[in-house]
């Protein structure tokens, strides 16, 4: 089984801004990570941004963006992209979140983005917390392998 593992845990007190990384956080059930402007009931309460996804933007920049520079939640290293789909589940820390989409339709409309790159609005993984509890950096990340909610 694939596992990752976290390497920020970002919030933010109002919508269309960065995130700062506080280390850990709680997320709750049928809520989100506690202390976001994000989080509430509904589909996207949790985004989360794996770690492959910024090599590009380093090449580009000529620089790493701190952690939560897209607005995620958390960020992930380690995942392969690959074995996640819509639906699927991941264990994160003590927590489980249902995967409920990947990137943000474009009809949307998005309006954040760090230096011109939109990541979460293209790659970012979407979802809802289906079981709460802590996570922290350093906390497995891994497929919960055959169960769907």
């Amino acid at each position: 089984m694939a596992a990752g593992c976290v390497c920020a845990v970002c919030t933010s007190d109002k919508r269309g801004v960065s995130k700062c990384d506080q280390g850990r956080g709680y997320l709750k059930e049928n809520f989100g990570l506690l202390e976001d402007a994000h989080a509430g009931p509904g589909e996207r309460q949790v985004s989360i941004l794996l770690e492959q996804h910024l090599e590009p933007v380093i090449g580009k920049l000529g620089c790493r963006p701190d952690p939560g520079s897209f607005a995620e939640n958390l960020l992930v290293s380690g995942l392969p992209e690959s074995i996640i789909g819509e639906g699927a589940l991941l264990r994160a820390g003590e927590a489980v979140i249902q995967i409920t989409g990947i990137g943000k339709d474009a009809a949307e409309g998005h309006s954040y983005s760090y230096e011109g790159f939109g990541l979460l609005a293209k790659r970012g993984l979407f979802g809802r917390v289906v079981k709460g509890g802590r996570v922290e950096v350093g906390d497995s990340v891994e497929l919960i392998e055959g169960q769907f909610l």
